[in-house]
C-alpha cells in the first residue's frame, strides 16, 4: 500500500481535492471500486499481495523509476497493470487490464475533442474516463498540482523512503537560491509598471547633469584663460600678442589688482563646486566614514585649489614674488568636468538597459549558484576547482537592475586606499617645501595643491564606465543587457553552465533516417504514446515526434510518472501503459528483448544512432537518427572551452553523451558533463520560469546569448583592473615628479598648464589601455 505523504503542502492539496470531489452531486459522484482480481496469479490483496504468488517466468518484471518508488507502487506484469494514482488525480479512478496475449488493439471510435480547458473531466456510473462539456461557471476550479510541487514533493518523499541523497541534501542550498533570487521589498524598480517612473527620472537626471557639464566646462576654460593671464606666454608674444600677456578688463589685470584677480579665480572654482555639490558632498562624507570614492580625489583637488586661493588672496603680493606659485583651480574644475562626465557615461549606460529590460523580446537570467557545494555537484566530474556554476532562467523580469547598474567597481577600492594616501602624500610635500622654504607658507601651499591636483586622475570614473558603455551597445542589438560591474565580476569568473540540449542542437539539425517497425498492428498507438512522452519532455526531438503525429497537439496524452534513466532514456505511464524510449539498454532493463547488435550495425552509420519505443512491455519500433551540428553553435561551444568554461548538457534523450556531443562540435571530453538524472528536478526547480528575479544579466536565450555575456564580463572587468593599473601609475609618477619639483625648488615647472595637460594625456593614455582590452 502506498504511505500517506507527510508534506503538508501535498498533504492540504490531496485533501482539499478530495473534498471538492465529495461534495459533488450525487449524479456525479461514483461508486468506490472493489479490489477486482486478475488472472495468471493470486492478488486477492490488490497491490498488497506477494510477488511469489506469480511464477517468475510468467512475469515481465519492470524496474521502476524513482518517480515511482517515491510513491511506493509495487508493479507486476506489463500486461497487467493496476491502478495508480498521481498526486492530482481524482479517487475512483480505474483502468482495464490488457490482455495477455497482447492481442490487437483497436482504438474506439469517437469524434475529435475540442482543446482540453474547454471540457470538464469526471468519470461515468461505470468508471469510464469521461469528457463532458459544462458552462464554465458549473465547474469548480481544482488548479493542478503545478510543476514545482511534483518536485517538491518527489523530493521529499526520496528523503522519507531512504533514497538516494541528491534528491534531499540540497533542499537547503536551493532554499537558499531562491531567497538570493527573491527581489528586496524596498526595491523602488519591483515591476514592469514602475518602468515609466524611473524613465522619467533617469531624464531628469540626464538633464541635470548635462547643464552641470555645461557650466562645469564653462567655468573650466574660464578658470584656464585666467590662468595663462597670469604671466607673458612666449607662445602668445610670438602670435603678435603685446608683451604675451592675454586681454582682460582693466580693473582685473593681475599687475593692477592682483586680489581681485584672486578672487575671480577664487570665484570660479566656488561656483564649479557649487554646481557639483552633490559630487563635492558625496566625495567628503566618504572620505570622513574612511570610504573614498571615485569623486574623493576631484573633491581634494577642489579643497585644495580653495584653500590655495584663500591664502593667496590674503597675501596677493606673494604670486609675483616667487616663480614656483602657480594657479591650479582649472585644474581641479577639470576633474570635477571629467567626473561628471563619467556619470553621464553610467546614465546613458542604465537608460540603454532600461529599454532592453522593458522590450518586447524574452529574456532569460543568467544566474550563478551561490552555494559551492551545490554548484560542485552540477559540476562533479570536471575537476576541483570547477564550483561556480551558471544557468539561465526565463523571465519577464529583472529585479534589482538599478542597485546593481549604480553598484561600485574595482577603482573605488582602489581610491578608498589611493585617496587618503594622496592627501598624507600632499601634507608630506607642504611641509617639506615649508621648512625648505624658510616658512614660505604659498609656496607649501602651491606645493600641497599640485600635489592634490595631480594625483586626482581625470578617468577615475571613465575607467568603469567606458567598457561598460561599449558593451552595453552591443548587448542591447541582440536583446541582451549586463547590470554592472557588480555583475560582470561575478560571471567572470563562471567555471562552468548549464545548457539544454535545444542549445546544442536545432530542430532542424535532427534528422530520422528510417524507423523499423515491431508491433505493426498497434504502431499508430505507440507512436502516439511515444510522442505525449517525448513532447512533454521538450527535448530535442519533440519537433521530430510533433510531424509525426501532424503537428495536432490536442492528440496528445496525459502523462504521468516520467522518469529519465541515466544514459538509457524515458520511462512514463500513458494511459495506464508503461511507455519506454530510449536505447537497447534500457529495453535489457525492463526485461524487453531487442535485435541484435548486429541487426542494429546494418543501420548505425555515417554517425547515426538508434533508438527504441516500447509499450506495456512489448517492443514497438526502431528508429534511425542523427544528430548534425550547427557551425554557428560549434564555434560558440568552442570558444567556451577556451575561456576555460565547462558545459553541462541538460538532456533526457540517451543518445547525447559526452562522446557523441564532443565528437559532433570538436570539443574536448573534459569540459563536457551531461546532467545526472538525480538532479533533473532540482535543475527543473532552479529554471522554472519566474516572473520576477533579482539578477543583473539577462540574455535572448541559447548559448549564443550565454556566450555574449561572458564575452561581456570578461571584457568589463579586465578593463576596469587594466585601468586601475594605468591609474595607480599616473598617480605614482605625477606624485614623485611634482615631489621631486618641490623638493627642489623647481615647483615653477608644475605650471597649472602643465598639470592639466598631464591629465588630459594619461586620461587619454587609461581609455586606450580600458579600450583595447579584447572580448
Amino acid at each position: 500500500m502506498g504511505r500517506e505523504y507527510d508534506v503538508d503542502e501535498i498533504l492540504a492539496e490531496v485533501r482539499r481535492k478530495r473534498g471538492a470531489q465529495e461534495r459533488q452531486p450525487e449524479a456525479r459522484r461514483e461508486p468506490a471500486a472493489a479490489p477486482r482480481p486478475v488472472s495468471g496469479g493470486a492478488r486477492g490483496a490488490g497491490r498488497a499481495a506477494p510477488q511469489a504468488a506469480r511464477p517468475a517466468q510468467d512475469r515481465l518484471r519492470e524496474q521502476p523509476s524513482p518517480w515511482e518508488q517515491a510513491e511506493g507502487f509495487q508493479f507486476d506484469a506489463p500486461e497487467e497493470p493496476q491502478p495508480r494514482r498521481s498526486f492530482g488525480e481524482r479517487p475512483g479512478r480505474r483502468r482495464e487490464p490488457e490482455p495477455e496475449a497482447f492481442a490487437p488493439y483497436a482504438p474506439a471510435e469517437e469524434e475529435p475533442l475540442p482543446p482540453p480547458e474547454d471540457y470538464a473531466v469526471g468519470f461515468t456510473q461505470s468508471g469510464e474516463f469521461d469528457f463532458r462539456q459544462e458552462p464554465a461557471e458549473a465547474q469548480e476550479e481544482l488548479p493542478p498540482l503545478g510543476e514545482e510541487r511534483w518536485e517538491e514533493a518527489y523530493t521529499q518523499e526520496v528523503e522519507a523512503s531512504g533514497g538516494s541523497l541528491a534528491h534531499s541534501r540540497w533542499r537547503q542550498p536551493y532554499a537558499e537560491q531562491e531567497r538570493l533570487e527573491t527581489p528586496a521589498e524596498e526595491d523602488e524598480f519591483a515591476s514592469p509598471e514602475d518602468a515609466p517612473f524611473v524613465e522619467k527620472d533617469l531624464r531628469g537626471l540626464r538633464t541635470g547633469l548635462r547643464v552641470k557639464l555645461f557650466f562645469t566646462g564653462l567655468l573650466t576654460l574660464l578658470s584656464f584663460y585666467l590662468a595663462l593671464s597670469l604671466r607673458p606666454l612666449a607662445l602668445a608674444e610670438r602670435l603678435g600678442v603685446p608683451n604675451g600677456l592675454l586681454f582682460l578688463p582693466p580693473f582685473m589685470l593681475p599687475e593692477e589688482n592682483m586680489r581681485l584677480f584672486l578672487i575671480v579665480n577664487l570665484v570660479l572654482c566656488v561656483l564649479g563646486a557649487v554646481v557639483c555639490s552633490g559630487i563635492v558632498g558625496g566625495g567628503i562624507m566618504a572620505l570622513l566614514r574612511l570610504r573614498a570614492n571615485g569623486d574623493t580625489p576631484a573633491v581634494l583637488a577642489v579643497l585644495a585649489a580653495v584653500v590655495q586661493g584663500a591664502v593667496l588672496t590674503a597675501l596677493p603680493d606673494t604670486v609675483y614674488a616667487s616663480d614656483s606659485i602657480s594657479l591650479y583651480f582649472c585644474v581641479a574644475l577639470a576633474a570635477l568636468w571629467c567626473n561628471l562626465w563619467g556619470k553621464s557615461l553610467l546614465l546613458s549606460r542604465v537608460a540603454r538597459n532600461l529599454r532592453t529590460l522593458t522590450g518586447g523580446r524574452d529574456k532569460y537570467a543568467f544566474v550563478q549558484i551561490q552555494n559551492r557545494e551545490f554548484a560542485r555537484e552540477f559540476a562533479r566530474g570536471l575537476g576541483p576547482e570547477v564550483n561556480r556554476v551558471a544557468y539561465s532562467v526565463k523571465s519577464d523580469f529583472l529585479m534589482g537592475f538599478l542597485e546593481k547598474s549604480y553598484a561600485s567597481d574595482y577603482s573605488e577600492t582602489f581610491h578608498c586606499f589611493a585617496a587618503p594616501v594622496s592627501l598624507l602624500g600632499a601634507l608630506v610635500v607642504a611641509v617639506a617645501s615649508f621648512l625648505l622654504g624658510d616658512g614660505d607658507l604659498p609656496v607649501a601651499v602651491s606645493g600641497f595643491t599640485a600635489v592634490l591636483c595631480v594625483c586626482a586622475p581625470f578617468s577615475s570614473t571613465l575607467v568603469p564606465n567606458l567598457m561598460l558603455n561599449r558593451v552595453s551597445k552591443g548587448l542591447a542589438r541582440g536583446g541582451q543587457l549586463l547590470a554592472g560591474y557588480e555583475t560582470a565580476e561575478e560571471l567572470s569568473e563562471t567555471d562552468a553552465v548549464v545548457l539544454n540540449d535545444k542549445d546544442l542542437f536545432l530542430p532542424e539539425n535532427i534528422m530520422i533516417h528510417g524507423m523499423k517497425v515491431f508491433a505493426e498492428k498497434r504502431i499508430d498507438e505507440a507512436i502516439l504514446d511515444a510522442a505525449s512522452v517525448v513532447i512533454s519532455c521538450d527535448g530535442i526531438l519533440s519537433g521530430v515526434f510533433l510531424n509525426m503525429v501532424g503537428g495536432n497537439r490536442r492528440m496528445l496524452k496525459p502523462v504521468e510518472n516520467l522518469a529519465y534513466e541515466d544514459g538509457l532514456g524515458i520511462s512514463a505511464w500513458v494511459s495506464g501503459k508503461r511507455v519506454l524510449i530510449g536505447s537497447r539498454d534500457l529495453m535489457h532493463h525492463h526485461g524487453i528483448d531487442c535485435p541484435s547488435k548486429d541487426f542494429e550495425s546494418r543501420y548505425v552509420r555515417d554517425g547515426r544512432r538508434v533508438f527504441y519505443i516500447a509499450s506495456s512491455g512489448e517492443l514497438s519500433a526502431m528508429f534511425v537518427v542523427s544528430y548534425n551540428p550547427d557551425p554557428d553553435r560549434a564555434q560558440q561551444l568552442a570558444e567556451l572551452q577556451r575561456r576555460g568554461v565547462s558545459v553541462v548538457v541538460h538532456t533526457t534523450d540517451p543518445n547525447l553523451t559526452v562522446e557523441l556531443i564532443a565528437g559532433a562540435f570538436g570539443l574536448k571530453r573534459t569540459g563536457l558533463k551531461v546532467l545526472p538524472a538525480k538532479l533533473h528536478a532540482e535543475y527543473g526547480m532552479l529554471t522554472q520560469p519566474k516572473a520576477r528575479i533579482a539578477a543583473g544579466a539577462a540574455h535572448s536565450g541559447g548559448a549564443a546569448g550565454v556566450l555574449s555575456l561572458l564575452r561581456a564580463a570578461a571584457a568589463v572587468r579586465a578593463s576596469v583592473m587594466h585601468g586601475a593599473v594605468a591609474q595607480v601609475i599616473g598617480i605614482v609618477a605625477g606624485y614623485g615628479l611634482v615631489a621631486f619639483m618641490a623638493f627642489t625648488s623647481s615647483l615653477s615647472l608644475a605650471s597649472s598648464a602643465v598639470l592639466l595637460g598631464y591629465g588630459l594625456v594619461w586620461m587619454l593614455l587609461t581609455a586606450v589601455v580600458c579600450s583595447a582590452v579584447s572580448k
